[in-house]
């Protein structure tokens, strides 16, 4: 009996010792399939990064690093779209939204966030430009196409206070800017800055930090409701998921004869606030053959 329990646990051991290794090996290749997901998983995350220009968005990269026309640093593409804000003349749902954008075959930021070309009529201007309800830093409401841009030139560029990158250079250059087209500021011409942290950047930080750069009557600086400044943001090809990867682009345009540039926010004042000027000027009448 004694040699036949010791023949017995002889066998369990051996089977445990069999089915020890077998576990271990199950355990050890379910381990490596798992890590070998997870990298696989992250590659895949990795190839699906796309960055661009903030000033060229045309130009695109798998890879990190400088815009070959401009030498500006390639930011992540934003795949997104904020959510839209309603207001008297924006009351329809997102769903709504986006069915109309598919019905005009303008389904991405990109198709959407230009604004109307040369010589587009008022009426393509006011059907464009969201007309949201958004706070100076003078916490005044103002309406962003009735109030701002309707029949007037304007400089549009995005920044946030706590900006510890281009933003303060930038302020700093249109305040040059300001300088030259000080007898049309506030009358023909308006300069907008947008906040891309309208969370943090209340009117009176705004104000704050507007002061610092000793700007006139007639530049607004822009906050609100999150989801109305997104839409600005959004239509006016300013939309960032990131706020320190916003563009530091100067869209400057002429809402009554719709014709509008893009230039570097840093680029020369004299020759933007030129850039300005040739858009004020009336355009000579076409003479018929």
């Amino acid at each position: 009996m004694s040699r036949v329990f010791r023949r017995g646990g002889l066998a369990s051991l051996f089977l445990t010792g069999i089915l020890s290794i077998v576990l271990g090996q199950s355990i050890s290749e379910t381990g490596l399939t798992a890590a070998q997901t997870r990298a696989a998983r992250a590659r895949k995350a990795a190839a699906a990064v796309t960055y661009e220009c903030p000033m060229h968005p045309e130009v695109t990269s798998k890879k990190r690093g400088k815009c070959p026309k401009c030498g500006m640093f390639l930011r992540t593409k934003s795949k997104t779209a904020p959510p839209v804000g309603t207001n008297r003349d924006a009351a329809v749902s997102t769903t709504e939204k986006t069915a109309k954008l598919e019905e005009t075959g303008q389904t991405n930021p990109s198709a959407t966030s230009q604004p109307p070309g040369s010589g587009a009529s008022s009426a393509g201007s006011a059907s464009y430009f969201p007309n949201h309800v958004l706070i100076t830093q003078d916490n005044k409401p103002v309406r962003f196409y009735d109030d701002l841009l309707k029949g007037k030139v304007a400089l549009i560029n995005f920044i946030f206070t706590t900006c510890e990158g281009v933003c303060s250079p930038m302020t700093a250059n249109l305040a040059r800017v300001q300088s030259y087209l000080a007898e049309h500021l506030g009358r023909e011409v308006v300069m907008i800055s947008i906040s891309v942290d309208p969370m943090t950047d209340t009117p009176e930080r705004l104000k704050t930090y507007a002061e610092k750069f000793k700007i006139k009557p007639g530049w607004y600086f822009l906050t609100g409701k999150k989801e109305n400044v997104d839409w600005v943001l959004y239509k006016m090809g300013g939309y960032v998921e990131d706020k320190a990867a916003h563009s530091s682009v100067l869209i400057i345009g002429n809402e009554a004869t719709g014709e509008w540039m893009k230039v570097h926010a840093m680029s020369n004042p004299t020759e933007i606030a030129s850039a300005v000027t040739k858009l004020l000027a009336p355009k000579p009448d076409k003479v018929s053959p």
